[in-house]
């Protein structure tokens, strides 16, 4: 009788495989876990699919979409949050500079021009018992729509501190951003992508919803302030000074020098611990990428750089004096 030996090479195939299999189904079983508890908080798992089939995990908050790693609490956080009358709120879509004007807000309110010693995750991620326990003044982040971030904040005559940056960069910073973490499990090109962004079917949706919502806001609170991204980029030191002032704090040109060279991009993706490291798949920074105004000229088509330019023609255009986006050239 002949007997046939497996090469070791076949065997050591064989072995990676059923532990692949095992890994997937352990991975599938946790997240159906994870699943189910979303669901009991009122959040619905679902997978949405771009042009080319490729599929990104959400979760369905009562028609917001979110990402499968935040609080899974949030509704009723939000609903029943108690905000401190010097707490400062950071509004930002995401990718528009959140980590990089938290860093700038929080040194003026600490009067320390040194870059904090952790960051504070945005509120939609944390569970309320940390919150709480932050010491004052907090200086907090949300990607929220002005219509769902806590009442207690407008109530109580909070700042706001409002970040918007264009959506072209905005658009190839995010899909970056989505590639690279594994909670979305996403493994779409640019093109892809680009389709997902323009239907708002992303975390935090439409780009123009959100923007819109926004300055609705501002029209019926005055403590509000709207930051372009592009602006402290052109002129850092007179930015920065706005928002001193609509804090109501004192800042000297030194300081503003300070601030400046201690939140630069070279120095805080240097220095800063990345929080989003851990969840990376490649095990590297999720935020930190680039930091620069115009790189959208290196991911768009002609055709899409018309559509996203038509699309903020009908949602935008009458804005034009509050954004400063020209249909023509953006910064």
């Amino acid at each position: 009788m002949t007997t046939f030996c497996q090469s070791p090479n076949v065997a050591q195939t064989i072995e990676k495989l059923v532990l692949h299999e095992q890994e997937m189904n352990a991975r599938l079983d946790v997240e159906d876990e994870q699943d189910q508890e979303y669901a009991k908080t009122g959040l619905q798992a679902l997978e949405l699919e771009d042009g080319g089939g490729e599929v990104l995990r959400l979760l369905d908050a009562d028609g917001l979409l979110l990402s499968r790693n935040v609080d899974p609490n949030i509704l009723d956080k939000f609903q029943n949050f108690e905000a401190r009358e010097d707490d400062v709120l950071l509004a930002t879509y995401p990718k528009s500079g959140t980590h990089w004007v938290w860093e700038i807000v929080s040194m003026l309110k600490k009067s320390s021009p040194t870059l904090m010693s952790e960051t504070i995750m945005p509120l939609d991620f944390l569970p309320a018992n940390m919150l709480g326990a932050l010491p004052s003044p907090r200086v907090l982040s949300t990607h929220m729509p002005f219509l769902r971030i806590p009442r207690d904040f407008l109530a109580r005559d909070c700042k706001i501190v409002w970040v918007v940056r264009n959506p072209w960069d905005v658009a190839v910073s995010y899909y970056h951003f989505v590639k690279k973490l594994t909670v979305f499990e996403y493994s779409g090109d640019w093109n892809g992508f680009f389709e997902l962004f323009l239907d708002g079917n992303i975390p935090y949706n439409s780009w123009f919803e959100h923007t819109q919502e926004w300055l609705k806001g501002m029209d019926t609170t005055s403590n509000i302030l709207l930051v372009r991204y592009e602006d402290l980029h052109a002129d850092f030191k007179k930015e920065v000074q706005r928002l001193a002032d609509f804090l109501n704090v004192e800042v000297t040109d030194d300081t503003l020098d300070i601030i400046q060279q201690e939140t630069s991009f070279a120095n805080m993706s240097l220095k800063k611990v990345d929080i989003t490291v851990p969840i990376s798949k490649d095990g590297n920074s999720c935020v930190y990428r680039k930091g620069e105004c115009g790189d959208w000229r290196n991911y768009f088509s002609e055709q899409q750089w018309a559509e996203l330019k038509g699309a903020y023609r009908v949602s935008l255009n009458h804005h034009q004096r509050t954004l400063q986006y020209t249909s023509e050239k953006i910064n």
